[in-house]
């Protein structure tokens, strides 16, 4: 595993949602959601968990990458579902907020897969070599803070 992320719903700060630091799936009734492709793992979480709660949903615009995605929502067009890293400056900068939604499974693991009979190249493997790295020495900064 590489990280845990969350989807977060993203907003304009200026919409009606933006002041409340968690909302349910019926709030988003009568919004246009931006989502990704129809491929989507995510995509797909966030349509069942729509149906199974019964509450009608209009996607406003599909099969759109994650900056696309930011772009329409900063331009007011509807609120969108995103992983919390892809959004980090701009909530920063106040161009949007995130939105964690109460009722629906929002975690993930973020995982790096390759085939055991393929090795990786030279640049592949430092990644995942200074990815564990980066993660001992988050796990060891996160023990002595607690201490």
């Amino acid at each position: 595993m590489l990280r845990r992320e969350e989807l977060v719903v993203i907003a304009k700060p200026n919409h009606r949602l933006a002041r409340r630091q968690h909302i349910s799936l019926k709030d988003l009734r009568d919004e246009y959601l931006i989502v990704q492709g129809t491929k989507s793992l995510l995509r797909e979480r966030i349509v069942q968990a729509l149906r199974a709660s019964k509450i009608p949903f209009n996607f406003g615009v599909e099969n759109v990458g994650i900056e696309a995605i930011k772009r329409m929502v900063i331009n007011g067009l509807g609120v969108g579902f995103v992983p919390t890293m892809c959004v980090t400056e701009e909530v920063v900068n106040g161009k949007l907020v995130a939105l964690k939604v109460a009722d629906l499974r929002t975690d993930w693991n973020i995982s790096m897969v390759w085939r055991k009979d393929h090795s990786l190249s030279r640049i592949a493997r430092e990644f995942v070599d200074d990815h564990q790295t980066f993660t001992r020495c988050s796990a060891d900064n996160g023990k002595q803070s607690q201490d």
